[in-house]
């Protein structure tokens, strides 16, 4: 993406935000119909609704997203819990002092949120020191990222977003942010996904449309970082960018709205899809020789 349109006018922002929601609505019209839509004040059980959030959008088998993993909670709130520990940290950190100097000194003044104090105490001591050293590398590994600056706003809390007239959830979430939270100049995703450019545009897009949904404006670029290896990349935030994220919405939609007709994909991640017992492509891919 050119860096020309870098610092676009909040008015143009604004105006692309507003089309981005539009044309997610027009889309899923267009390919689900009726399916997933919410009629009149009937609201289905939340185990009803289809999930999307910023987890999914790089997996490579449609399949295994059309049937979601029911186990797979548990590991996701572990994932969760440990960046909520490290970005209220980093929220108090001073600059000076050791990331775990930070991190030691805030855990015992959390109260907020009540979900973070409420899975502390369900630990056991040992899941407690396992996930306070995996906050602390985090802390470490962004900081690396981010070049030690202090002036980002970090977010603790996920952006979730239902669709309007849809049974579909939206949840995406930036580490950081500079600028107001309801139309932010950049936001910051760091993770331990490999640099991508294709993947970085769809990202970028996704985690734009829902981290400022309701808010006044998109920002005017995303910095996403990659685990443990100091990388930084930057993408303007455009109306193609936006399209990616809100193409790949109502492409993940589609594959849940009619699972079985969601493509198989075979690799690597075969041998620890939760479907592997009930797949014979990706049995096959496994089988010695294949």
């Amino acid at each position: 993406m050119s860096d020309q349109v870098a610092g676009a006018s909040l008015e143009l922002r604004s105006a692309w935000l507003g089309a981005a929601r539009d044309r997610l609505v027009d889309e899923l019209d267009r390919v689900l119909g009726d399916a997933l839509r919410l009629e009149g004040r009937r609201r289905p059980p939340w185990s009803e609704w289809v999930a999307i959030s910023d987890f999914d959008l790089t997996g490579r088998c449609a399949g295994r997203f059309a049937h979601p993993d029911p186990d797979s909670s548990p590991r996701s709130a572990t994932t969760l819990l440990t960046r909520a520990l490290a970005k209220l940290a980093l929220g108090a950190w001073d600059g000076t002092e050791s990331p775990g100097s930070a991190l030691r000194r805030v855990l015992p003044t959390i109260t907020e949120p009540t979900w973070v104090v409420d899975a502390l105490e369900e630990l056991d001591p040992a899941a407690r020191v396992a996930v306070q050293s995996s906050a602390e590398a985090w802390m470490a590994d962004v900081l690396t990222s981010v070049r030690g600056r202090r002036d980002l706003r970090w977010q603790v809390a996920r952006s979730r977003v239902e669709v309007p007239g849809r049974s579909i959830r939206l949840a995406a979430a930036c580490d950081a942010r500079l600028g107001d939270p309801r139309r932010p100049t950049t936001l910051l995703v760091h993770s331990g996904r490999l640099p991508d450019d294709a993947h970085d545009a769809v990202v970028a897009g996704f985690v734009s449309l829902v981290v400022c949904f309701w808010g006044r404006a998109v920002p005017e670029r995303v910095r996403l970082s990659s685990a443990g290896t100091g990388i930084a990349r930057r993408v303007v935030v455009t109306p193609e960018v936006l399209d990616r994220g809100v193409d790949r919405i109502v492409e993940l939609a589609s594959h849940r709205a009619v699972p079985d007709a969601a493509p198989l994909t075979p690799g690597g991640w075969c041998r620890w899809c939760h479907r592997l017992e009930d797949c014979t492509v990706g049995r096959a891919h496994l089988e010695p020789g294949a």
